[in-house]
């Protein structure tokens, strides 16, 4: 039989009832009122006994927090929200790279819940948000579960905002610690032997890397109208942070673009890595994979090591990659001497200490830090 009892101390009710395997349980009521708590005793006791279904305690959860809340749920299962929320983001709401990353997030969250991916989205609890979470981090990285983790934080928030979530229980999942990182620039000798087995249009792509500091996506989308070739000038905008580019061409990436044929305006300086990721929803992983053969080629690095089974094996970290050519750029403009704030503008990292708001950085500046850089050649 239920009942309740105080423990020293506390000011609530704790109801004391029996669970199916025979145990005792004791757990708060949040009562101050006996009769309150003893009626939460008897009901609890009740949903043991008769092995109430899960959509039945759903249901009696919703009714308790639309008390509590003032409003009604509204009653949706999780892929169909899914749905309704991807085809409502890729409408303009975020960039398309954006979308796809939170489309193939959520289609990965519901292949793990299994049948429960057609059920209601407040079935959903913290454990199913931080099992997948170190699911993920199992198979790839802490990095890559916390990216995707903040994708299902977004997602049950909006699920909340328009009234389909009263507990959002993705609030109370942590982020992993995060990994510790192992890039480092490259080396001139790496560099070079990079420029030896690479053909023209990747050797145009790593001297842009080495040149400008930017990423590999914003490099593989160049097009002829972002160079400016009278005054020798790349102008583009980041894909990342909206920053506008703007940059004096170094000569070794100067010299590479005078060779090449420029058909239009519009069309890429870098035709196979233009197409590459435009045809696949901007995705640069094809890019990077390509990148990493191109250093195994140039026996900079040994092929990588999968941990692991099948197509959930975890490759091994590389101390380098493309993204490590912004390190580079970054390394070499400080050991020439440059000044930090010229760097930072050159690279495009933000610093609360160095703001462009305030600080402003000629480009005659930027030119002349440029031509300190070592020739790959």
């Amino acid at each position: 039989m239920a009942s309740v009892k105080k423990f020293k101390g506390s000011k609530y009710w704790y109801a004391c009832f029996n669970g199916m395997n025979g145990k005792r349980y004791q757990k708060s009521t949040k009562e101050t009122s006996k009769a309150k708590a003893l009626k939460i005793a008897l009901e609890w006791e009740d949903i043991v006994r008769r092995k109430v279904s899960a959509q039945y305690l759903i249901k009696k959860n919703q009714e308790i927090a639309s008390i509590a809340w003032g409003r009604v749920q509204k009653d949706i299962c999780v892929k169909d929200y899914a749905d309704a929320y991807i085809n409502r983001k890729r409408g303009g709401e975020v960039e398309e790279s954006t979308w796809h990353n939170y489309r193939i997030t959520l289609n990965e969250f519901i292949s793990y819940l299994g049948e429960r991916g057609s059920a209601s989205l407040s079935a959903v609890t913290s454990d199913d948000i931080s099992g997948f979470r170190d699911m993920v981090a199992a198979r790839t990285s802490n990095n890559n579960a916390n990216k995707k983790l903040k994708h299902l934080r977004i997602f049950f928030r909006d699920a909340e905002d328009r009234g389909m979530l009263i507990c959002n229980n993705a609030k109370s999942v942590k982020s992993l610690k995060k990994e510790d990182s192992v890039r480092r620039p490259f080396t001139i000798k790496e560099l070079r032997l990079l420029m030896k087995v690479a053909d023209n249009e990747w050797k145009g792509m790593i001297l842009a890397g080495v040149y400008t500091g930017q990423r590999l996506g914003d490099i593989a989308k160049l097009c002829w109208r972002h160079i400016d070739m009278e005054k020798r000038e790349l102008r583009s905008v980041s894909s990342k942070t909206n920053r506008v580019v703007l940059l004096p061409i170094a000569d070794s990436l100067y010299q590479w673009i005078l060779a090449q044929d420029c058909k239009s305006v519009n069309s890429p300086l870098f035709p196979r890595s233009y197409k590459a990721i435009e045809g696949n929803r901007r995705r640069i992983g094809t890019l990077s994979n390509r990148f990493h053969d191109l250093m195994v080629n140039a026996g900079i690095i040994s092929e990588s090591k999968f941990q692991g089974v099948g197509r959930y094996g975890k490759r091994e970290k590389s101390e380098i990659s493309f993204h490590c050519l912004r390190h580079t750029a970054t390394s070499m403009l400080k050991e020439a001497g440059v000044p930090e704030s010229v760097v930072r503008d050159i690279i495009g990292h933000e610093s609360v200490a160095i703001s462009r708001h305030y600080t402003h950085v000629s480009e005659d500046s930027k030119r002349k830090a440029l031509e300190l850089m070592p020739d790959l050649k």
